[in-house]
């Protein structure tokens, strides 16, 4: 579901792609074995989190992406590329929305 939802996003079909990504982490909550920060959920929500940015859902996208960010930290590490990437993507949102400091 979660390729599915990339390959919509790629698309910019982001309407259907977002719900799709909703749809595959409630899911994934209900009814999986896998923990709210397993890697493959916390890329879920990383992905969710790009989809809500090019939608210009700022807030949302802020939200996801920070939330993501803090748990890679925890589950990967600080250095880990996945986490890296967190990084990257919350520094485009905030230059896009003017907030660097």
């Amino acid at each position: 579901m979660n390729n599915l939802s990339t390959t919509l996003h790629s698309q910019r079909r982001w309407d259907e792609c977002v719900d799709l990504y909703l749809h595959t982490l409630e899911l994934v909550r209900k009814k999986s074995s896998l923990g709210g920060e397993h890697p493959n959920v916390l890329t879920i929500k990383h992905n969710l989190g790009e989809a809500y940015f090019w939608q210009g859902k700022w807030a949302e996208a802020r939200k996801v992406q920070l939330e993501t960010l803090e748990a890679r930290k925890r589950v990967l590490g600080e250095d880990h590329r996945e986490t890296m990437h967190s990084y990257a993507n919350l520094g485009v949102l905030y230059w896009n929305q003017g907030m660097m400091e």
